[in-house]
C-alpha cells in the first residue's frame, strides 16, 4: 500500500483509515508516484521529486493529496516541524502552481461581483470618474450586495458560533510573502518553500493590536497622543523560552486577546477563502492591476485597533458585521507609492484638526484613496455614530468629489445634507435569508465589528511612471547607436567604456524620471490602460494625451545634477536601499544591462569609477545626458510602451494567481 511507508511510524490505525477512506482505487494509482516520493522528501527537494510525477497525474492527484493534508491538519498529527507532513502541503502548492493560470478576461462572474459591490452602470461611472484616486466615497449595499455577504457567511460555516473567526483561524496556515518583482513560478516557490504548511505566524499573517492613550487614560482622547500596543510583544515577554509560542498564533490566544480589547487583523484572506479570492480577482481585473489583497479585521466593543495612519494602496472597506466609525483627514502627500515609508502620519490627526467622521453599517463600503489618513473604532450601544459635518473646518479641501451627489461624503454646498445621506440598512436591502442565530449575535454584541478590506495595490511598474520607464527601455533597446557628442555609443558587442557611458546615462535618466514622479503626483497614479471595467472604458482616449504630458514633464524637469546627486548619496550611504525601486526593470530589459537593475548602487559606483568617465568634466557629462534625454523625448512611443506594460502585467498577474491557487488548495 502506497501510504503505509509514509505514515506507519505515526499510527497503524490511521494508516488503515487513510487507505480505505481517503484514497479510492482509481486515485491510488494516479497519485502513487507522488506519495512514494513523500517518504524521502526533505525541506529542499520537493521540486526535484515532482519530476517523478507525469503531467497527466497532477490534477487527479490533487484531491487525494488534499484529503491527506486535511486529515493531518484536523488532528493532533500536525506538529510544526514535521517535514513529512509539511511535504504534503508543499506538494499540493507546487502541483497547483504548475497548472495553467486563470483567465484574466472580465467574465460574467466578475461583472456580477462588481454589480453587487458598486451598483449599476451609472453608480460605477460616478465612482470611477469622481472618486477613484481622488476622494473617499461611501457606497450603500443593495440587495445583491447582501446576497454576496450571505454567500460569504455560508462559506465560513458559522453554524451558530458567535466567535466566527474560530473556524477560519483553526484551519489557516501561513501564507508566506515573496519578492514583489518575481515573475517566475520556480523562483517564488523556492522563496516560500521553507514555510509552506506551517501554522499562521504572528506579524506575518496575523496581528493582535489596540490603540491606547499614551498618558494612560481609560479611553482615547484628543489631548494625548495615541500609540499601538501589540499583543505579540506581551506573548514574547511571557514565553521567552518557548519559541513556538512566540512565533505561531493559536486560536485561544487570539480569542483571549480579543476579549482584552485587541483587534484581530488577519492578512491574506484571498488566499484562505474562495469567495474573497473571486472578489479580489474581479477587482484586480476591473482596475487593471496585478493583485488586490484582502485582510480581515475583527474589533471588540468600544475599541480601536490601529492609530491614525495612511495606506500606500487604495482601500475598499466592506463592513460585514456590526458597525464601525471612521475618521478621515486631508492627505498631506497625495498618492504615496506602494512600499513607501510611513512617518509622522499621526501628527495632525486629532479632533482639533479637519476631519470627516463616517459610520459604516453592515454591507456599506467605504472607499479610501491611498494617502488619506484614517482611523476606525467601534461604539457601544449608548453611542450613536454619525457623520459630523459640524466638526469639519475646511470643507473646500474635500470638494469636487461628487458634483452635487448627496451620497458624496463631503461636497461643496452639500454639507447640510451629509448627515441625512449616511446610508441606512433598510429592510429591503438586508439579507432576508440571514440565519436567525447571526441576527441574535449582532443584537447581543452591537458594538463589535467585522470588516474586510480590499487593497488595490498599484505596484511600481503599473503606475504612469512605470509606463514612462518602459518607454525609455523600448527606446534604448531600439536605438542601438546613440550619438553623444562626437562619439557613437554602441549597445552591442563587448563592454567598452562607451557602452558603459550609455548605460550610465540610461540609468541616470531612469533616476531622473523617478525624481519627476516625486514632484508630480500624476506619475504616481495607476495606469489604467489594461483596466477592464464592466461597462466599457471611460477616458480611454485620454491615455495617449496623459503619456505625452508626462513625456513633456520629463523633457522640462528631468535633471542630470539631481539624478547624479541621488546616485552619489546612495553610494555614500551604507546599506542604502534608495535605488531598490529599480529592481523590477530587470523584467523588461535584456541580459546585457541586467546589472543596473540587480545591484544599481554597485553598477553606478563601478561605472563612475571607470577611467574615461571619472575624469570627465561635469558640464560635459550633463551635455551628453541632455542629448540622450532629448533623443528619448523625440522618439518616445506610447504604443510600444503599452504593449510592454500589458505583457508584464500578465506575467505578474499569472504568477500571483498561481500562488493564490496554491494557498486556496491548502485551505479548502
Amino acid at each position: 500500500m502506497v501510504t503505509e511507508p509514509i505514515m506507519d511510524s505515526i499510527n497503524g490505525k490511521d494508516v488503515l483509515r487513510l487507505s480505505s477512506n481517503l484514497l479510492s482505487n482509481g486515485q491510488k494509482f494516479l497519485c502513487s508516484s507522488v506519495l512514494c516520493s513523500l517518504s524521502k522528501l526533505t525541506l529542499n527537494n520537493v521540486s526535484e521529486c515532482l519530476g517523478t510525477v507525469w503531467q497527466g497525474c497532477q490534477v487527479s492527484a490533487l484531491k487525494p493529496l488534499q484529503n491527506v493534508w486535511t486529515f493531518f491538519r484536523n488532528t493532533s498529527l500536525y506538529p510544526v516541524d514535521d517535514d513529512e507532513i509539511r511535504a504534503v502541503a508543499k506538494m499540493i502548492v507546487s502541483l497547483t502552481m504548475e497548472l495553467e493560470s486563470l483567465d484574466d478576461e472580465f467574465n460574467d462572474s466578475h461583472m456580477k461581483i462588481i454589480d453587487d459591490l458598486f451598483g449599476k452602470e451609472g453608480e460605477f461611472t460616478h465612482f470611477w470618474d469622481e472618486h477613484w484616486e481622488q476622494y473617499p466615497s461611501l457606497i450603500s449595499e443593495g440587495v445583491l450586495g447582501g446576497e454576496l455577504r450571505l454567500d460569504l457567511f455560508k462559506s465560513w460555516q458559522i453554524d451558530g458560533d458567535p466567535f466566527f473567526l474560530r473556524k477560519l483561524l483553526t484551519r489557516s496556515t501561513t501564507c508566506p510573502p515573496f519578492s514583489c518583482d518575481k515573475v517566475e513560478t520556480s523562483h517564488i516557490f523556492k522563496e516560500i518553500e521553507e514555510d509552506i504548511g506551517r501554522p499562521i505566524i504572528f506579524g506575518q499573517d496575523i496581528r493582535l493590536v489596540k490603540s491606547v492613550c499614551s498618558a494612560g487614560c481609560s479611553q482615547l482622547c484628543s489631548i494625548h497622543s495615541v500609540h499601538e500596543e501589540d499583543y505579540h510583544k506581551v506573548i514574547r515577554a511571557e514565553n521567552m523560552n518557548n519559541a513556538e509560542k512566540v512565533m505561531y498564533a493559536d486560536v485561544e490566544t487570539c480569542v483571549h486577546a480579543y476579549e482584552m480589547g485587541y483587534t484581530i487583523a488577519l492578512r491574506g484572506l484571498e488566499f484562505r477563502c474562495p469567495h474573497v479570492a473571486a472578489i479580489a480577482e474581479a477587482l484586480a481585473i476591473c482596475f487593471g492591476q496585478a493583485t488586490v489583497g484582502a485582510n480581515l479585521y475583527m474589533t471588540p466593543s468600544n475599541a480601536q485597533g490601529f492609530k491614525p495612519h495612511h495606506d500606500d494602496h487604495c482601500v475598499l472597506v466592506w463592513q460585514i458585521k456590526g458597525s464601525k466609525v471612521w475618521k478621515l483627514w486631508t492627505p498631506k502627500v497625495p498618492l504615496p507609492r506602494l512600499y513607501s515609508q510611513h512617518s509622522g502620519i499621526e501628527r495632525g490627526c486629532t479632533d482639533e484638526e479637519d476631519f470627516c467622521k463616517v459610520s459604516l453599517k453592515e454591507g456599506n463600503i467605504l472607499y479610501i484613496p491611498r494617502g488619506f489618513p484614517h482611523a476606525a473604532s467601534t461604539q457601544t450601544r449608548s453611542q450613536t455614530p454619525h457623520v459630523c459635518s459640524e466638526q469639519i473646518k475646511s470643507t473646500q479641501r474635500f470638494t469636487n468629489c461628487s458634483r452635487g451627489s448627496e451620497s458624496c461624503m463631503i461636497s461643496r454646498g452639500y454639507t447640510d445634507k451629509i448627515h441625512d445621506s449616511t446610508p441606512t440598512f433598510h429592510s429591503d436591502s438586508r439579507c432576508v435569508n440571514m440565519p436567525n442565530f447571526f441576527q441574535q449575535v449582532l443584537e447581543d454584541n452591537i458594538g463589535q465589528s467585522l470588516h474586510i478590506t480590499f487593497g488595490v495595490e498599484v505596484e511600481p511598474p503599473f503606475e504612469w511612471e512605470g509606463l514612462i520607464h518602459m518607454a525609455l527601455q523600448c527606446w534604448a533597446a531600439e536605438d542601438k547607436d546613440i550619438v553623444l557628442g562626437r562619439k557613437v555609443l554602441k549597445a552591442e558587442g563587448c563592454e567598452t567604456s562607451g557602452t558603459k557611458s550609455k548605460y550610465l546615462y540610461l540609468g541616470l535618466l531612469h533616476v531622473a524620471v523617478r525624481q519627476c514622479g516625486d514632484d508630480c503626483s500624476t506619475f504616481r497614479k495607476a495606469c489604467l490602460i489594461a483596466a477592464k471595467p464592466p461597462f466599457g472604458f471611460y477616458g480611454i482616449n485620454e491615455f495617449g494625451s496623459t503619456f505625452m504630458a508626462l513625456i513633456d514633464n520629463v523633457a522640462n524637469k528631468a535633471s542630470f545634477r539631481k539624478a547624479l546627486n541621488i546616485v552619489l548619496t546612495a553610494i555614500d550611504t551604507p546599506d542604502s536601499n534608495s535605488l531598490d525601486w529599480m529592481h523590477w526593470m530587470h523584467n523588461i530589459s535584456g541580459a546585457q544591462d541586467s546589472t543596473i537593475w540587480s545591484d544599481p548602487v554597485t553598477f553606478f559606483h563601478s561605472t563612475l569609477m571607470d577611467d574615461e568617465i571619472r575624469y570627465k568634466r561635469l558640464e560635459d557629462m550633463e551635455i551628453e545626458f541632455s542629448q540622450m534625454k532629448d533623443s528619448f523625448i523625440l522618439c518616445a512611443n506610447y504604443a510600444q510602451a503599452s504593449d510592454v506594460f500589458i505583457s508584464l502585467l500578465q506575467k505578474y498577474r499569472s504568477v500571483r494567481q498561481k500562488y493564490m491557487k496554491g494557498m486556496l488548495y491548502l485551505h479548502n
